[in-house]
């Protein structure tokens, strides 16, 4: 989990609950390092069955927040 430090820190920052955190970074390390469409979809695509609506909501949120420290957009 050191390759997410700076982005822990960000998180710290914001004031996110240390099990946020960690189900922030947990979440992103099922991900390859580049983020993009393609895998996001087949990510949820492939996980619909697996977690309930919630825990696939928390997951959404997490990618949703790495984007926003990355300062980047996936259409």
């Amino acid at each position: 989990m050191q390759k997410h430090h700076q982005y822990r820190e960000w998180l710290q920052d914001k004031n996110l609950a240390p099990g946020t955190i960690r189900s922030y970074l947990d979440t992103l390390n099922q991900f390859p390092q580049a983020l993009n469409t393609t895998n996001i979809k087949a990510y949820f695509k492939s996980h619909l069955s697996k977690y309930a609506p919630t825990t696939l909501q928390v997951k959404k949120y997490a990618l949703n927040s790495y984007l926003k420290f990355k300062k980047l957009k996936i259409e």
